[in-house]
This record gives structure tokens, sequence and C-alpha cells, in this order.
């Protein structure tokens, strides 16, 4: 009893970090959330946030949990909203999966959500080969089993009708086949119909489940999920690793294709070096990059920071998008990429318009920090980015924007 109440004391005062869709993080104690707002308590006072103003809420002690001494689950589950389910005891009827999760005790999933499930523990040989499996679409279930030599893995096509602890019932060619358990990897099964789409949030515990919901709320202690099929379970705060609800609500500049997009040229015309590389080989060395620097090996980093995300734009570049009057804002952090930025002091311009108008033009200097980035784009159809020679060339014009987003308009904005 008394440890039960040191952990409720413990949860209470737990520490979340809060990220903003439009960029900023707010940290305290979670105190209430809804299906509307959350609550942080801090040493300034008490705050509520909207919860559609939320991009993810992070448990600060994620990081310590997760080095508590759990033992990885043994089987997963992968869903086709993108949940994954490390859990036990998995099994399949006609109708159903089920999996027993540490958190979240046994849940079952409709059998037509389920996209896959590995019953044999992780095996760092066979990962490369099943990351493949999971990405192919077939027509029929793929009963995947490791080869003898242990060399690799292994499939039959047929039909999966159901697993249990002991066997998995097969029917391969029009012959019910009862197979080992103990012999199969595991099982991805065969296309859908209907392609399933993402929930709205998506709740990450410390133990490695990933599970995909409708709703989430809590009181602080305990969280109150219900699933995007349908069942309701509860998440001690203790077990939180991360509730992210950028799902339907983000679209990263870097995902979305452009309509236009022209490289017009590495150096000035009439300058010393203009016209050394031919404008195809240029274009080819120096066309803007999606989710890394110039140098398609270098992530994006600004003064120390690494970006799985943005855009890194050597001048001089245009593009352009259609919005199409879809997105509220545009939000990036801006600055020239660390693999150049500590060369040599250059200059760089960077001009944003929608549909014709100005909206930010800046130079950027080499040296400098980088800064944050938030325009307005409600009424953008058009959006223009352009990356120009500030200083006479072109040296160390590697300029990022990093994490760059475009929030969508929403009803309740």
């Amino acid at each position: 009893m008394l440890l039960n109440l040191l952990l409720t004391i413990l949860t209470v005062t737990q520490d979340v970090r809060v990220s903003m869709l439009d960029g900023p993080t707010v940290s305290g104690s979670l105190m209430e959330m809804t299906t509307e707002s959350l609550k942080l308590k801090s040493d300034s006072g008490e705050t509520l946030v909207p919860l559609n103003a939320v991009m993810s809420l992070d448990a600060e002690n994620a990081a310590v949990a997760e080095s508590s001494g759990d033992a990885p689950p043994p089987q997963q589950v992968w869903l086709h909203d993108g949940s994954t389910l490390a859990g036990s005891a998995v099994s399949k009827s006609a109708r159903q999966v089920t999996v027993v999760t540490a958190e979240f005790g046994e849940l079952s999933i409709p059998a037509a959500g389920v996209r896959a499930v590995r019953l044999m523990p992780d095996d760092p040989v066979y990962s490369a080969q099943w990351a493949t499996f999971l990405q192919r679409d077939s027509e029929k279930d793929l009963l995947i089993i490791p080869k003898r030599s242990g060399e690799g893995l292994d499939f039959l096509s047929g039909i999966v009708n159901a697993v249990t602890a002991d066997e998995i019932s097969f029917l391969l060619d029009g012959d019910n086949v009862p197979v080992p358990a103990s012999r199969v990897y595991g099982v991805v099964f065969a296309k859908p119909a209907a392609k399933a789409g993402a929930a709205g949030v998506s709740i990450r515990t410390i133990s490695g489940v990933s599970i995909s919901a409708r709703t989430v709320t809590s009181d602080g202690s305990m969280f109150r999920i219900e699933t995007a099929w349908g069942q309701k379970v509860e998440l001690p705060a203790e077990r939180l690793q991360r509730i992210d609800f950028s799902s339907g609500r983000i679209r990263y500049l870097s995902d979305l294709p452009p309509i236009r997009e022209e490289f017009l040229g590495v150096d000035p015309e009439g300058t010393l070096f203009a016209g050394l590389i031919d404008r195809k080989t240029a274009e080819l060395m120096y066309r803007p990059r999606r989710d890394s620097t110039i140098d398609p090996s270098v992530p994006l980093r600004l003064r120390g920071q690494r970006f799985e995300k943005g855009l890194c734009i050597h001048s001089k570049t245009r593009i352009e998008w259609a919005l199409d009057r879809r997105f509220a804002s545009l939000n990036a952090i801006v600055g020239v990429d660390d693999e150049v930025a500590f060369n040599q002091v250059r200059q760089v311009a960077l001009t944003v318009e929608g549909d014709g108008e100005v909206l930010f033009s800046r130079i950027f200097t080499t040296n400098e920090d980088p800064i944050p980035l938030k325009l307005s784009v409600e009424s953008v159809s058009t959006l223009s980015i352009l990356v120009d020679y500030a200083d006479g060339d072109s040296s160390c014009d590697w300029l990022d924007l990093a994490d760059a987003k475009l929030i969508l308009v929403t009803e309740s904005k």
C-alpha cells in the first residue's frame, strides 16, 4: 500500500514537456487533460493549453523509465493504422487478433486491422529481411519461417485461419496444414481491400507499444484511452513515453510535392566562377535536398541541433507549392547549416512569397544564430521560396529551413 501511495504522489507531480504546433514548448506537471485542453502546473502557476494547438506531449521521466529493467516483449503486432503492439500470447481467430501487453493487458483487435505479427523474439540477423516482408503487398498471407541453415527467412503463401500458442492453422493449396508455432517467425497478412487511415492521436509507452487512439483523457495519474478500433483501456502516467497529436494536423514542407522547382545557377552571371560547372552538373550537385543537407549523407544541423525533417536550399533556387488555402501557418527554424556555417563569413538571401506578395525577406550571415520563422499562409494559394545570392557568390549558401511544417486550418480556428 505504501508503494502504491508513493507511486501516486510521484505520478501526480510528474513533469511533461508539451510541444506546440507553432514551435514553442511548455513544461510543467500534467494536472488534467480533456478532449479539448490540458492543464499544466508549474512554479509560475497553472496554464490551460488548447489541445488543438498541441503537437506532442513527452513525459520527462521517459528516458529513465526506458532503462528501468523491463524485459523486451517477445512478440509484436503491427496494425494498418500505424500502431505497433509489443507483448506476448499473440493469437488469431477468424475475427480478431489478441495480444497481452505490459501496460494494457489483453488487447483484442479486429483481424482486418492487423498487418502482421512476429511470433519469435526480435532477431537482428533477420531484421532487414523481416522489414522487407512488412513492405510487401500480397494477395495471400505470408507464413515467414527461418531457414534451417539459420541464414535467412523463407515464406509460404496461403491463408492463415488461426494462430494459437501451439500451432498455426494454414491453408496451403486447398489443404489445411497445422504448422508448429515454434517454427514460425511471423505472419504478414494479405493486403486489405481498403487501407485504414491513421487515427488522430498516437500514444507510445515505455515498453515500446505504440497505439493509435480516437481519444485520450487524463486526471494526471491515469490516462484513459479509446483505441482506434474502439477498445477502452487505461495507462498509468508513469508508463507513458509520448503522445503525438500531429496526425492530420501538419504537413512537413519536405513531404509536400512542389508544383515548380527551378535551379537558377550556382554562381551569378558575369562572376569569376560562373559557367565553370555546366548547368546540368550544377543542378545535380546543388539542387534542393529534403531531410538532409546538400550532401545527402549529412543530416540537417543548426548550431549543434540535428533535425530529421526540413529543406536545405542552395542559391540560386526557387520552389513553389500549391497550398490552396488549406494551411494556417508556415513554421521553421532558418539558418545556414553547420556543415558550412563556420568555414567563412558569407551571406545568403531568403524571400518567401504568397501569391506574389512578399511575406518574409531577410539576409542570413553564416556566423549568426538561426531564427524561428512563423508566417501566416491562411489565404495563400501558392507559396514560393527563393534562396538567392546576397554577396555576389554562392559560397556557403546552404540555407536550412529546418523542421519546416505547414499547420492545417482547423474548423475551430
